[in-house]
């Protein structure tokens, strides 16, 4: 009986300390490849430089795999950091947000950021940079 009221409770514990491994959302695009995608984010680039962090050393911006964006919101600035996925098992290209955080802020891994945290950095993303990428694709 002991044992079945510790695994609950450490259960409990690890669905409520982040609970998502990895980034902090997916999107599915079945009918892009990688290119596809890294060709829309090109283009989002050059359509809004402002959208790129100039002081790439502060987060050590340097992989060629990732893309960042800065978002300015009000008197906050934000940054954003997208992996492709390539397509794999059934599931098409993927676009993650791998991490979040307000600039200036050390950023952390989704996995240690709280839901409503994840959910806020998610939404941003979202309205501010996901729907241009989506409409160069």
């Amino acid at each position: 009986m002991k044992s079945v009221i510790i695994c609950i409770i450490v259960s409990f514990c690890i669905a409520s300390c982040g609970g998502m491994v990895g980034g902090i959302n997916k999107y599915e695009y079945r009918n892009l490849s990688v290119d596809a995608i890294h060709n829309s984010i090109e283009k989002v680039y050059n359509k809004y430089p402002d959208l790129i962090p100039q002081d790439s050393s502060k987060y050590l911006i340097r992989e060629s795999d990732s893309y960042h964006f800065i978002v300015k919101i009000e008197r906050d600035s934000f940054l954003f950091e997208c992996k492709i996925i390539p397509p794999m098992n059934g599931v098409g290209t993927e676009l993650c947000l791998v991490t979040a955080t307000k600039w200036g802020e050390v950023m952390r891994f989704a996995s240690e950021m709280g839901i409503s945290q994840r959910r806020s950095y998610k939404l941003m993303f979202e309205k501010h940079v996901l729907k241009k990428i989506e409409l160069e694709m």
